[in-house]
């Protein structure tokens, strides 16, 4: 009963820091209880303690115009100097230069259409980069997709970018966007947390690539932020689980992936490994190596069962 009410409720309302503070309370209350003798009290000015701890620190965390900590269904999100985390994972930055993948990203999605005449979508809203660099590229409206309410309401102290007139936010889970909508778009750019996050994690698989490509435009183009794992079996992952659903997957960057249903003027990728893997919403292979091996050699899959193309 007590992981219910921790998991569904407090660590997503209240965040982690007071959770843990929240049982540790309970469990002084438990012996204060069974104690019977003076001790107690010892026990009960400890408590009081940490309560006035609790209380000053959320006071002087409201009083910080430059620090944003708050608790979301998705996350403790916290910007600090113009970094965005969430459950202390760093997500992007403001600092970042002007050729990181965040704003390249863009580039490589929009220059092989040749036109500023470009609807297009962007899932992941972050610190506001890849949207931004977007508004600069194309003289239509923007549509970004984001899941999370709290990271919104972070991003204005990154970025004023979700007042521009030709944004439109829209508030959803990027895979249900992508199969329920009957918009056409030249360019879906995604831009999540990683596959091993459950929420990011339906993103990644075959069944949100076809989404993808039935929101297309015949010449349209996808791109996939696919964070900086050197992990040849990561790597081939994405490049199969695109392929099954796009005849042209390039790797045009070293965290990025495009994928297209022409060719385009980009190498093609070389898989690195002869095991063909495929993400699969009922077989997440993708978040598991990612979880468990990213950015170095994960050998236990040389013998592991596999879905073939």
């Amino acid at each position: 009963f007590g992981t219910l009410i921790a998991g569904f409720f407090l660590i997503p309302f209240f965040g982690n820091k007071f959770t843990i503070l929240f049982a540790v309370i309970l469990n002084l209350i438990a012996t204060m209880i069974m104690v019977k003798s003076w001790k107690k009290y010892l026990i009960l000015a400890f408590i009081a303690t940490i309560l006035f701890i609790m209380f000053k620190g959320q006071v002087s965390v409201e009083e910080k115009s430059d620090y944003f900590q708050k608790p979301s269904p998705y996350g403790e999100i916290v910007v600090k100097g113009g970094t965005l985390y969430i459950d202390g994972r760093e997500q992007c930055s403001i600092h970042y230069k002007p050729n990181s993948s965040a704003r390249t990203i863009v580039n490589f999605s929009l220059d092989p259409l040749g036109s500023r005449e470009l609807k297009v979508v962007n899932v992941g809203l972050g610190c506001g980069l890849t949207l931004s660099q977007i508004v600069n590229q194309v003289d239509m409206a923007v549509d970004i997709v984001e899941i999370n309410p709290v990271v919104v309401e972070a991003n204005s102290l990154m970025t004023d970018i979700l007042e521009h007139e030709r944004v439109n936010l829209i508030m959803s889970e990027g895979f249900n966007y992508l199969r329920t909508t009957d918009k056409k778009y030249d360019s879906i750019i995604i831009d999540i947390e990683n596959p091993s996050v459950i929420h990011s994690s339906d993103i990644y698989t075959v069944e949100s690539f076809e989404a993808v490509k039935n929101s297309l435009n015949e010449d349209g183009t996808f791109d996939l932020w696919s964070y900086g794992c050197k992990n040849p079996y990561y790597l081939d992952t994405i490049y199969h689980t695109m392929n099954v659903v796009f005849p042209y997957v390039y790797k045009v960057h070293d965290e990025i992936f495009l994928g297209s249903l022409h060719e385009l003027p980009y190498e093609p990728y070389e898989t690195q490994k002869n095991k063909t893997y495929i993400n699969t919403i009922d077989h997440k292979i993708l978040s598991e190596i990612f979880f468990g091996a990213c950015g170095v050699a994960w050998s236990r899959y040389d013998n592991a069962n596999v879905l073939e193309v």
